[in-house]
């Protein structure tokens, strides 16, 4: 067992590293096994859910803007919409998909432990698609690199692919495990637990966890970005006040280990292809995300191209 010292700004960070992290940043960039623990103990299983509201960037202007509050060390950055807590100040180093989690697994800050390695749906959350290199709140998260981070999520239940964010464009990705990128390790468990995650009726769908109402069943036209948004403006629906969902929201539908990659009891019939979001790229306002049904990740696509639509409100 050794320690390390971080130092950022004026603050500085006690990190207590065991062995088996000692052994995985050693060789950081091995995947190592996929198993469920490490010498520090037991590494939780991700997050396959949003259970809290998605936080969608303040400059946005839609719901749940983003809130972060810092802690007097300024040491951890607490989301004060998901309540989950997030290291701030980063190991410079890069990890294999396995090092990671046993390096926030094994992770000690100012005596907290609990640490884990953030699923796909929560590394997300972090993203601000308004901005690019980095794609993130700078205040609540400064030196913030312009790269990929792993999440613990795996990808359509592959064993050899993981999620990756990548915070220079917001890109959600997926990665062989033997890749290294960086880590931002995260704790804390979800404010309120439900038994159910939806709630079917008149054609909608509720997420009780994150408040969001969907359109249930999209139309078999693809439209254009400008198309979807009147699509959805319009939209008689359940009474109305449908729009095109931000590329965060969007996300939460995402059912990891499934393809198409989403409920098909809610949301039956949807097709493994791409949908619109409202959100357009920081760099290029010529694009805008989409969200990939088939394995849950987001491609920029020309707003002039045909996707499918899938509205909120």
């Amino acid at each position: 067992m050794h320690c390390e010292w971080l130092r950022s700004g004026v603050a500085l960070v006690a990190v207590w590293l065991a062995a088996a992290c000692s052994s995985s940043a050693g060789s950081a960039g091995s995947a190592g096994s996929a198993g469920t623990g490490s010498e520090c103990g037991a590494i939780p299983e991700p997050e396959a859910w949003a259970k809290w509201p998605m936080p969608n960037p303040p400059s946005s202007e839609l719901p749940n803007p983003a809130r972060y509050t810092v802690n007097a060390a300024g040491t951890e950055v607490t989301d004060d919409l998901t309540g989950l807590i997030w290291l701030r100040n980063l190991d410079p180093r890069k990890f294999g998909w396995q090092a990671a989690r046993e390096y926030c697994a094994c992770l000690s800050v100012r005596g907290a432990f609990g640490w884990r390695l953030p699923s796909r749906i929560e590394l997300a959350s972090l993203t601000d698609f308004t901005k690019a290199s980095p794609a993130i709140d700078t205040s609540a998260f400064p030196d913030t690199p312009s790269e990929s981070f792993w999440c613990s999520s795996l990808q359509n239940g592959e064993s050899g692919l993981s999620f990756v964010v990548d915070f220079d464009s917001s890109h959600t990705s997926y990665s062989d495990r033997e890749n290294t990128y960086r880590a931002r390790c995260v704790r804390g468990e979800p404010r309120v637990r439900v038994t159910e995650r939806y709630a079917i009726a008149d054609g909608t769908v509720l997420d009780v966890q994150t408040q969001l109402t969907w359109q249930r069943e999209i139309p078999s036209e693809k439209y254009t970005w400008g198309d979807a948004r009147t699509y959805c403006a319009d939209l008689p629906l359940s009474g109305g006040g449908w729009r095109v969902p931000s590329i965060n929201e969007l996300q939460t539908l995402v059912d990891d280990a499934e393809n198409p990659s989403i409920d098909a009891a809610a949301f039956p019939l949807t097709p493994s292809e791409y949908f619109w979001s409202s959100s357009l790229v920081a760099t290029d306002p010529a694009r805008a995300w989409t969200t990939f049904f088939s394995n849950g990740s987001t491609y920029p696509f020309f707003i002039t191209a045909p996707e499918y639509t899938r509205c909120v409100r």
